[in-house]
């Protein structure tokens, strides 16, 4: 029995709590609208001004435009294109590197780097770094700039 007058407790407490959550949402949302309301009214009192004002500046834009564009003898397409930029590409690179991408004509740009400019030395293990300089000696012998005798020696070294 005392189990269940728990359980009804805790339901009007619960119940209690989400009515005033409900009207504490109700004077939010009701200031929200006087405010808009407010906002808004004076918006309307001045519109005819607002639309005068902008119109002015479409017009004021567009006969510098005009001049500008008489003065330089080129058209509104060369007018309009970005010239600093043409035939350049750009890359925009966020957090050091991390995210990077390039924009711009495909032959002017450079394949992005699989790996970091700037090596950062890392923990390894013994064996890899012998795999490593053994690949370094077979390059070498195969590119010709070692003899097998070197090649041989090198390898004892390497591996004892």
């Amino acid at each position: 029995m005392p189990f269940r007058s728990l359980k009804e407790k805790d339901g009007l407490f619960k119940s209690i709590l989400a009515a005033h959550a409900i009207l504490l949402l109700h004077v939010v949302l009701l200031s929200g609208i006087g405010f808009l309301v407010f906002f808004f009214s004076g918006i309307v009192n001045y519109m005819g001004w607002i639309f005068l004002a902008g119109t002015g500046a479409l017009l004021a834009l567009g006969v510098r435009l005009y001049r500008r564009m008489k003065r330089e003898k080129k058209t509104l397409y060369e007018m309009l294109r970005p010239s600093l930029m043409s035939g350049k590409s750009v890359e925009v690179s966020v957090m050091g590197g991390l995210l990077s991408f390039k924009v711009g004509r495909a032959e002017s740009r450079k394949a992005i780097e699989a790996r970091p400019r700037n090596k950062t030395p890392l923990l390894e293990d013994p064996g890899s770094k012998q795999v490593e300089a053994l690949e370094e000696l077979v390059r070498l012998l195969e590119s010709g700039l070692i003899t097998r005798e070197e090649y041989d020696r090198a390898k004892k070294t390497l591996f004892p």
